[in-house]
């Protein structure tokens, strides 16, 4: 004989059999809030599955996420597997973006798992500091530093002081600088004193290994000692594109000290470069060694 099952609102004196065939009348009627709400309610995970099933064939994907945002954990799983298993990935963003913790991570690692950043990102943005702090580290895993990047573009602050350390646990100073940029202001000046960290042993190692782009990193956002330095690395290699991206992105000080740099070397098209991405104030510095070498 089947036992009563205990629920949140008003199918507590239901069986589990009677509660099935509810959610079938209703299906047959078309009536997909009656599911939804017994689906929602139950305490049965056998029901609460029943009724993702039900609404997961007829196409009701509406349905399924809303037994999957407000039903019991286990059932919240079922309709993400059920929803991943379809493509819907609106569901799954869903899902995961309004339902508890262990829920929302779960929903980041089957998006993950097929390759789906958007929802991954999505659910980050909205759900707590620990989901996007997860979704974090499985992006950094994969690589996936574009993801990373909208993360901590609208995600919570202590996310986004997060995924700096771990862009810069694996050399990827564009993503530090780029979450700098954009991210929260605290998240601004977590970027500078990261970048503030870095000597002039990092431009040497990103020299040494062709990494101009990293390079021209340290040069606009570190330090001024290490700026200047990157500046003379760039030139002693000829790498004049470098020297023009620090005058242009770095302080007014080291977009003047590039400008006497490539005036030494006769890179006068790096002058002209940088004098006119920067201030009035360089560009004014500019045409002085200009006219300074004309004479």
């Amino acid at each position: 004989m089947a036992t009563a099952v205990k629920t949140r609102t008003g199918l507590e004196h239901i069986t589990v059999p009677i509660q099935i065939h509810k959610i079938d009348s209703a299906a047959e009627r078309g009536d997909w809030v009656t599911v939804g709400l017994i689906g929602a309610r139950t305490k049965s995970s056998e029901v609460a599955k029943y009724g993702v099933d039900k609404a997961a064939e007829a196409g009701k994907w509406a349905t399924v996420g809303y037994i999957g945002e407000y039903g019991a954990e286990a059932a919240a799983k079922y309709a993400v597997d059920k929803a991943a298993e379809a493509g819907e990935w609106g569901i799954v963003s869903l899902i995961g973006s309004f339902g508890p913790e262990a829920v929302a991570k779960y929903a980041v690692d089957k998006a993950v798992e097929a390759g789906e950043w958007e929802p991954v990102s999505l659910i980050s943005m909205l759900s707590s500091e620990a989901v996007a702090k997860h979704a974090v580290d499985k992006a950094a895993k994969a690589g996936e530093w574009a993801t990373i990047r909208v993360i901590s573009r609208h995600g919570a602050e202590a996310a986004a002081k997060y995924a700096i350390d771990k862009a810069a646990e694996a050399g990827k100073w564009a993503t530090v600088a780029s979450i700098g940029e954009h991210g929260p202001e605290a998240a601004a000046k977590y970027a500078k004193e990261e970048f503030a960290k870095l000597t002039n042993a990092d431009v040497d190692k990103a020299a040494e290994a062709g990494k101009w782009s990293t390079v021209t990193f340290i040069g606009s956002y570190g330090a001024a000692a290490a700026a200047k330095y990157a500046i003379d690395k760039a030139a002693e290699a000829g790498k004049w594109a470098t020297v023009a991206s620090i005058g242009e992105l770095g302080s007014e000080p080291i977009a003047k000290y590039a400008i006497d740099k490539a005036a030494e070397a006769g890179e006068w098209e790096t002058v002209s470069l940088i004098s006119m991405l920067s201030s009035e104030a360089v560009a004014k510095h500019a045409k002085e060694v200009l006219e300074a070498h004309r004479k």
